[in-house]
């Protein structure tokens, strides 16, 4: 060990596993704050949401039903899909894409399929990848759903970050 040589080499490789391993490590907090941020802006336009709809009239065997979205915290661009599905998953916490029986008019068009990764505001849990129809609309708008009148629906309000879709409301139609 008293070798010049084989001292420097040990030296050499103890720093290039040090930059690895710090290197490694901010790769990882860096995206760990990106989440973070976020999620606290989603969380941020979550709280300013305020919801409302209208009774639901049936209208030629579909269930037609208004629905205001009013946001204090927020004023750009929310995503939406809506779809329909059995009533027994009313009310579900899990409810996602995956459970619809088919999609729902929004203010009569079929919305623009597209493919994405949906997450719950925390960014916790992925709530679905994949191909949904989704509708862009304003924080602060009125629109009307529609669907088939023996099942019930739900509206999911998305938040895009990059690649995501970070849950921001929902609402229950039935």
């Amino acid at each position: 060990m008293n070798n010049p040589i084989t001292s420097f080499i040990l030296v050499v490789i103890t720093l290039i596993l040090a930059i690895s391993v710090f290197t490694l490590a901010s790769f990882y907090l860096g995206a760990q704050a990106v989440n973070a941020g976020i999620a606290r802006e989603a969380e941020n336009t979550a709280s300013g949401f305020y919801i409302q709809r209208t009774p639901s009239v049936i209208v030629s065997g579909n269930k037609s039903i208004g629905v205001s979205l009013t946001n204090f915290n927020y004023n750009g661009t929310i995503y939406l899909t809506a779809f329909y599905f059995e009533p027994s998953f009313y009310g579900n916490p899990s409810i996602s894409p995956q459970l619809a029986i088919g999609y729902s008019l929004v203010n009569g068009t079929p919305g623009n399929t597209a493919y994405g990764k949906f997450y719950s505001t925390s960014l916790s849990n992925e709530i679905y990848q994949g191909n949904v129809r989704i509708w862009a609309s304003s924080a602060n708008s009125i629109f009307n759903v529609s669907f088939p009148s023996q099942y019930d629906g739900v509206v999911l309000l998305f938040q895009k970050f990059g690649n995501k879709y970070v849950e921001v409301g929902y609402v229950w139609l039935s």
